[in-house]
């Protein structure tokens, strides 16, 4: 739309406002309903475009106590989810006290959890803990999605525990049988999603747990890096390479000089990537069982 009065400089610096602010600077009532308004009691130039934005956008009027919960606590703290957003989509915001949050852009939660910050650009907005995330989505994921994020929660160099988890959970916690469940499964180290789905299939396959980006040092104890899969007995390694391998082709060299050094030492490797995964799963999963047996044979004779 055409606003025929300029905005006062204080907003046109920034995409969003509330209407409270808008009114004290003098803009008047049917200019503010003319613009987007993306909750209730924000004023934009435009509506946000992602999830960022969104959460720029609603911080400015949540009332004290609230933080983000759920599945937007999980996007947060970039935790593996099968969750994105969309224009419109419900915020989950739970709040210490009193009423939840009554906004209607918002899916309200009690809190009852340890709350950290996270900073986006330009904004900072309490975040419910990361062990907590676990158990407030435990009532909706299925249990596959529930341990892949449990493996994220306590992934490698997370600084969260199995033990701080399962802290969270009490008999009277939605889905806790559900919860408790998942959670036997869960085990930290992992780097990805897509790690934690791997890992989860080596399990029902009856294989042996790997060691999870373990780390290998050279004949001088030098180090030459962490491996994503490793059944060190059997000189194995399995690496999951995902986009960030293909982003660069000295990333690709680097992997590659890595791969030669490992195999030079007698590990056998095997690098699977989403075509693997996804459209040879089955032959993926065959072809390490196949070597998991041939690497212990070998290493017998």
């Amino acid at each position: 739309m055409a606003i025929k009065r300029p905005l006062p400089p204080e907003l046109m610096r920034t995409p969003w406002f509330t209407s409270r602010r808008a009114r004290e600077l003098g803009v008047s009532r049917r200019t503010i309903e003319a613009m987007p308004h993306p909750h209730r009691g924000v004023v934009g130039h435009r509506m946000p475009e992602n999830v960022r934005e969104d959460v720029a956008a609603i911080s400015l009027v949540l009332p004290p106590g609230s933080a983000a919960a759920g599945s937007l606590a999980a996007w947060l703290h970039g935790l593996a989810l099968p969750w994105s957003w969309r224009p419109g989509e419900l915020l989950d915001i739970g709040r210490w006290g009193g009423q939840p949050c009554r906004l209607a852009t918002v899916r309200p939660h009690y809190l009852g959890a340890d709350v950290t910050t996270v900073r986006l650009p330009g904004v900072s907005i309490p975040v419910v803990a990361r062990p907590f995330v676990f158990r407030q989505l435990a009532p909706v994921l299925s249990r596959r999605d529930l341990v892949v994020l449990g493996d994220t929660i306590v992934g490698w160099r997370s600084g969260v525990d199995v033990t701080d988890v399962a802290a969270t959970l009490t008999s009277a916690s939605p889905g806790v049988v559900a919860a408790r469940a998942a959670l036997r499964d869960v085990r930290p180290g992992v780097n990805s999603a897509m790690e934690s789905r791997l890992r989860q299939d080596f399990v029902r396959e009856g294989f042996p747990e790997p060691e999870l980006n373990a780390a290998i040092h050279d004949e001088r104890g030098g180090l030459i890096g962490y491996v994503d899969f490793l059944w060190r007995s059997r000189r194995l390694v399995v690496e999951y390479n995902g986009a960030h391998h293909f982003a660069t082709p000295q990333q690709r060299v680097e992997d590659e000089a890595r791969r030669n050094r490992l195999e030079r030492l007698g590990y056998r490797v095997i690098v699977v990537n989403r075509i693997d995964y996804f459209q040879h799963h089955a032959d993926t999963l065959a072809g390490i069982r196949r070597a998991l047996a041939e690497q212990g044979e070998r290493l017998l004779v």
